[in-house]
C-alpha cells in the first residue's frame, strides 16, 4: 500500500468533516454581524445564544469521537466518513468515486492484492509481478 494513497484518503475524509463544521459559520456570523461585533466589544448585557446549531456543530467538531455505551453527550459522537462525504459530493461528486477508489486500495480487497498480478491470457489463473503495482498505480 502506498503511502501517498492512504494520505489522500485522509486529507478527503478530513476535508469534509472540516467543510461539513465550518461550511455555515462565515455565512452566520456575517448575518449576525452587529450582535457579534456587540458582544466582542463588551457591550452586550444580556446572554443570548445566537444561533445554537453552530454551537453544537463547533462543540461536535472539536470533541467527537467513538464513543463506548454511556460514555460522553451524544454530541460527541463522531459521525461516519460516509456522512461527511456525503456534504462534499454535494458540491463535487466526482470525489466519491475517488474515495472509494482509494478505499479500494487502502483496504485489504481485490484492487490493493491485485494491483501486484501481473498480465495473463487465462483468465483462471493469476500471476504475481512486483513490477506491475508501480504502473497500475500511476494509472490511477
Amino acid at each position: 500500500m502506498n503511502g501517498r494513497t492512504v494520505a489522500s484518503r485522509g486529507f478527503l475524509e478530513a476535508c469534509a468533516d472540516t467543510w461539513q463544521a465550518f461550511a455555515d459559520v462565515a455565512p452566520t456570523l456575517a448575518d449576525s454581524h452587529a450582535v457579534v461585533r456587540r458582544a466582542i466589544n463588551g457591550e452586550l448585557s444580556e446572554q443570548m445564544a445566537l444561533v445554537p446549531e453552530l454551537g453544537s456543530t463547533l462543540i461536535h467538531f472539536a470533541y467527537a469521537r467513538r464513543l463506548r455505551p454511556g460514555e460522553g453527550p451524544a454530541l460527541h459522537s463522531a459521525t461516519t466518513a460516509k456522512d461527511c462525504l456525503s456534504v462534499l459530493w454535494e458540491s463535487a461528486p466526482d470525489v466519491v468515486e475517488v474515495y472509494h477508489a482509494l478505499c479500494d486500495y487502502t483496504h485489504p480487497a481485490a484492487p490493493s492484492l491485485f494491483r501486484f498480478a501481473g498480465e495473463s491470457a487465462d483468465p483462471d489463473t493469476l500471476t504475481f509481478d512486483p513490477n506491475a503495482g508501480p504502473h497500475k498505480r500511476s494509472r490511477f
